[in-house]
């Protein structure tokens, strides 16, 4: 190192400082990037959570809602009233019964903007068609009332 050796010491000693503040300036700005890394992803994980944690009591209190409403209804004379009626309408349709269904009542209900509106009784002289006419009101006030698209009722037997 001839070239150093050769620089004056007034010129050495500004240089020497100059580089060891620079590289603890560097280290210092190095250290808070990564420590402010750290905390904003914690502080982003932290809110995702929170956020997901809320999400999930939202679907959890909603799933909760219509377990209720479908309980309920379960329990109500009407409804069971109207599962007996086209349970015993549904087994007196002639041929193929889902067909019929498909045919007369869902097709209808894709044509239309307010699938509640949608089914024409007046084509439909079927037992079954008479006793859904006669419930439709019930279920339809009772989807809008629940926001529901739409009402179903299963008989498992």
């Amino acid at each position: 190192m001839p070239f150093w050796n050769n620089v004056k010491l007034s010129v050495k000693l500004p240089l020497i400082m100059l580089t060891l503040s620079s590289v603890t300036l560097v280290g210092m700005g190095m250290l808070g990037f990564y420590n402010a890394k750290n905390t904003l992803f914690e502080t982003a994980k932290t809110q995702l959570n929170q956020s997901l944690g809320m999400r999930a009591n939202e679907i959890s209190d909603w799933k909760n809602s219509i377990q209720s409403d479908v309980i309920e209804q379960a329990s109500n004379p009407a409804t069971r009233r109207a599962l007996t009626e086209l349970t015993f309408s549904w087994a007196a349709l002639p041929g193929d019964k889902s067909a019929f269904l498909k045919e007369h009542f869902a097709k209808e209900n894709a044509k239309s903007a307010s699938k509640s509106q949608a089914i024409d009784f007046t084509t439909l002289q079927t037992d079954y068609a008479r006793k859904h006419r006669n419930h439709h009101p019930f279920f339809q006030a009772l989807s809008g009332r629940n926001g529901f698209l739409d009402a179903y009722l299963f008989d498992l037997e």
